[in-house]
């Protein structure tokens, strides 16, 4: 079966004041390897985990490209839980999630993935994760008229923008697409 190269374009949304300006997000590309599994914190994982847990988001992977969500779903998850359990940090699983939600029109799940993301990010000390993953939520939330959460992501966002553990060139990208009018 082969996979199709995917991407994702979160639209231009325009939120309590602020224009958000869209940004592109890959998702999925077949000439691309699998990323291996991330650990950020703890002691290392044993080889031989992190290429069965690598080797289940490449399942997962083949499954979302052959548009089997439950069952892609299914197996990310258990590589989150996994990491999870073993205090390891899941980010890349999370974001295959919430990227797979997106591509099939399920934003609000997305967007709920990516705000678990943030606070993952957060737990391990992830800055430029956490910005990039609520920036992603907020306009999937724009996108579904609940401003109440665009409003909450933003209020978590403006300090990050500040952060000097964020490199400038990140927060000048992402300042840039939020303008206040």
């Amino acid at each position: 079966m082969s996979r199709v190269t995917s991407y994702l374009y979160i639209r231009i949304a325009t939120v309590s004041g602020l224009a958000v300006a869209a940004s592109t997000v890959a998702a999925q590309r077949p000439e691309a390897a699998v990323a291996p599994v991330q650990v950020i914190s703890g002691p290392s994982p044993a080889a031989s985990d992190v290429a069965r847990l690598s080797a289940i988001l490449a399942r997962a992977d083949t499954l979302a490209a052959g548009n089997r969500v439950r069952d892609a779903a299914r197996l990310y998850w258990s590589v989150v839980a996994e990491q999870r359990k073993a205090a390891e940090y899941p980010a890349n699983a999370l974001r295959r999630i919430a990227l797979m939600y997106f591509v099939v029109d399920e934003e609000y799940i997305a967007a709920d993935v990516f705000m678990e993301l943030a606070q993952s990010a957060a737990e391990f000390g992830d800055a430029t994760t956490r910005l990039r993953s609520l920036f992603d939520a907020a306009l999937m939330y724009q996108h579904l008229g609940r401003t109440d959460r665009v409003a909450e992501c933003v209020h978590q966002i403006w300090p990050l923008l500040k952060s000097p553990s964020i490199p400038s060139s990140i927060r000048a990208d992402f300042m840039a697409r939020m303008i206040d009018r």
